[in-house]
């Protein structure tokens, strides 16, 4: 062998003995346990991402968590802003109510003989809706319009809105002050 073959050859085991040593050294430095919060163990590991989403669409108002937290099941994560719900629930409330006064303005404007005349109804209904206001509006405002009655021939009317409305107004009055009583 040659003199620069033997030099190489020479260089070549002196790394191999170095890297070796270096090896020994990093692996005797090397603490014998993990620190806390590490596992060791063998196999593979797969990282699971989970999608989250609300039943309904909307802008988040706050959210509870940051990017890489862990979260467990039922823990709330964020708030939605619900003023739109909010706004669409109070919509739905107005409609509920308008629909249930139409189930009592529909017959009261009927059976007070706007629609169809007293006289074709029975002697309980006509003597049953003398209570009721519509009554007496659609009497004076038929004698004003089509007879153009003065107030000599619908004073009876105009006395019988004005007890009628003194009694709603009793009560509605008498309820304001139990709800304002209850509030307080």
């Amino acid at each position: 062998m040659s003199t620069l073959n033997r030099q190489w050859l020479l260089r070549i085991g002196l790394a191999a003995v170095a890297a070796g040593l270096a090896f020994l050294a990093w692996r005797y430095f090397q603490p014998k346990q993990l620190g806390d919060g590490f596992a060791g163990g063998n196999g593979r590991i797969e990282a699971v991402e989970i999608d989250i989403a609300a039943k309904t669409a909307g802008r988040i108002k706050d959210i509870l968590v940051d990017e890489g937290d862990f979260v467990t099941a039922g823990q709330i994560v964020a708030y939605m802003d619900t003023e739109v719900l909010e706004s669409q629930r109070r919509e739905a409330e107005a409609q509920l109510q308008q629909a249930q006064s139409a189930v009592v303005l529909i017959p009261l404007n009927m059976l007070s003989g706007g629609a169809t005349p007293r006289e074709s109804m029975p002697e309980f209904v006509q003597v049953l809706m003398l209570a009721a206001p519509t009554t007496h509006f659609v009497k004076l405002a038929q004698a004003i319009l089509y007879r153009g009655a003065g107030m000599d021939v619908v004073w009876s009317q105009f006395i019988s809105l004005a007890a009628i409305g003194g009694i709603f107004f009793g009560i509605a009055l008498g309820r304001l002050r139990k709800t304002i009583g209850q509030m307080a």
